[in-house]
């Protein structure tokens, strides 16, 4: 394919004086290389001046901007409209393999189609530009996108999931009236119980007793310094999630191992027979709803949790890396999270990365990537130097 563009280009006698780029703002999201870095790479290639190089992100509502069309046009002549040049259409992307130049010979079969009517060449230069001046995002909008958009591909989002490890694995009985009554009364009615207006419930493993013989995988400060909460997850920097997907992966079995031992099946009927004897009084005075098949259920739901090494993790860790998503961002959730990010973290005085990005805000980016490999050393230092 690329053979004939280049064989076009030389009957056309022509000279390459810019280079023009439009592209959908998800697939240049996913390239993780801001706008300035992909101008230079052009710049380096085709040896044209900067200003004579534009690369465009454009956002169409609710669409993709998936078409694969290259040209190489003309300028118009002062009295005429007509251009002279050619348009490549095709279904390869512009990559190697798609343009058919891939170095290991794994070059795509793609389709190709030569335009050369002036007709076709300048109803093409219209259509490009009514997509840029339909849908570039403008002036100062623009610039708060684009920074925000470049700021979350610089990283990725992790989710965090409620509750923690004790409450996978704790026993609960639901109160009567009598009881609710009875508890009001006596205030130590059900020792060991944790309680709420309608339940009380207990971790008979005393699984929180893992962390005093493994130390936890983060220190208290790492979440707080090291990310920051958006409104589709924790926003962590790509190199410093290279250390958490590590802890998240390889470090698991100590805790693992600590939670089996813990958890054995004579531990367990230990403890089924003690829920027996608190279960049978609280029946006998009618503080509780639930039946005796409760304690059965809980038995059988311990056996399988013990059995669950995946959820074991997610209870100790409680954060789980969201799919790359960035494309997927509409303008909406883009400038809904620049704006509450930015209204929040004014508001208080800011270190590690939320201060990184407080003067990114303020200076359009300049430098986040030097901030942000400087805040990845620091993240290092403290998951090395944690307690062991």
């Amino acid at each position: 394919m690329l053979l004939r563009i280049k064989r076009s280009l030389k009957t056309a006698e022509g000279k390459l004086i810019e280079v023009h780029i439009l592209v959908d703002a998800g697939d240049w999201i996913k390239s993780r290389a801001s706008i300035e870095e992909i101008t230079k790479i052009i710049q380096k290639s085709t040896k044209l001046p900067f200003d004579s190089i534009s690369f465009t992100p454009v956002n169409i509502p609710s669409k993709l901007l998936h078409a694969k069309i290259y040209a190489v046009v003309s300028k118009t002549k002062p009295k005429s409209e007509n251009r002279k040049g050619f348009i490549a259409v095709t279904s390869g992307n512009l990559t190697q393999r798609g343009l058919g130049i891939d170095k290991n010979k794994k070059s795509n079969v793609e389709a190709l189609e030569i335009i050369k009517k002036a007709a076709s060449i300048n109803e093409f230069v219209k259509i490009i530009e009514d997509i840029k001046k339909k849908y570039i995002l403008k002036t100062d909008t623009q610039d708060k996108f684009l920074l925000m958009l470049r700021i979350f591909s610089l990283g990725c989002f992790y989710h965090q999931w409620d509750g923690n490890l004790g409450n996978n694995v704790r026993f609960k009985l639901t109160l009567t009236t009598k009881g609710k009554q009875a508890r009001a009364v006596d205030d130590q009615l059900f020792p060991n119980y944790t309680r709420d207006s309608n339940t009380i419930s207990r971790d008979p493993l005393n699984l929180s007793s893992v962390f005093e013989v493994v130390p936890k995988p983060f220190p208290p400060r790492f979440w707080a310094t090291y990310s920051i909460d958006t409104l589709v997850g924790r926003w962590v920097p790509l190199k410093i999630s290279k250390f958490v997907d590590n802890i998240l992966e390889k470090e698991t079995e100590p805790y693992i191992k600590e939670i089996k031992k813990i958890s054995t099946p004579k531990n367990i009927n230990k403890i089924v027979s003690e829920l027996e004897d608190d279960f049978k009084e609280f029946k006998d005075n009618d503080y509780i709803k639930e039946k005796k098949d409760v304690i059965k259920s809980w038995k059988e739901r311990m056996k399988s949790f013990r059995n669950n090494s995946d959820l074991i993790k997610s209870c100790i860790f409680k954060y789980e890396k969201v799919p790359d998503m960035l494309s997927l961002l509409n303008r909406g959730i883009v400038m809904s999270s620049y704006k509450s990010l930015k209204l929040r973290l004014s508001m208080k005085q800011t270190k590690g990365l939320k201060a990184v990005i407080i003067r990114a805000f303020d200076n359009g980016g300049i430098q986040i990537e030097d901030e942000l490999d400087a805040l990845t050393q620091k993240a290092a230092n403290m998951l090395n130097t944690r307690e062991d």
